[in-house]
């Protein structure tokens, strides 16, 4: 039968607390613009939703490890507003990751209501510096 656990958000480990978060957004970002300036036959472009929510780890009936919920569900959708290189966030996950970050508000704009799937609204910010070229600002 399928196994299903609650893992909160977020764990003990020190990669997991808000301070963190953007400069990983940021150097991931950054690697993958340096990737994409050493090769000429294709590009990798990617865009971020983040939100604050349960995700469950459970086995399906092959065995196989899943991730669903909330966290995951609203992550994707706030994604799909974005294009190439955006960093979406919503108000929950703007007043977790700005809470730990002294210097939220040179990174942080918000964007207003957005309604997404099953009518649902979503108010969004938006992660970008145009100086360290981090995100999208359209």
């Amino acid at each position: 039968g399928a196994h299903r656990d609650l893992h909160p958000f977020p764990t003990t480990r020190s990669s997991d607390l808000p301070e963190t978060f953007i400069p990983i957004i940021i150097s991931i970002q950054k690697s993958v613009k340096e990737y994409n300036n050493s090769i000429t036959d294709f590009r990798f472009e990617f865009r971020t939703g983040l939100h604050v929510g349960p995700v469950y780890k459970y086995s399906d009936v092959n065995g196989n490890l899943n991730f669903a919920g909330n966290g995951i569900n609203i992550s994707q959708r706030i994604m799909n507003i974005g294009d190439e290189w955006h960093i979406l966030c919503s108000r929950e996950a703007f007043h977790y990751l700005g809470s730990g970050y002294s210097n939220h508000k040179k990174y942080f704009f918000e964007l207003g209501e957005y309604k997404v799937k099953h009518n649902v609204d979503l108010h969004i910010y938006n992660l970008y510096n145009k100086e360290e070229e981090i995100g999208n600002a359209v």
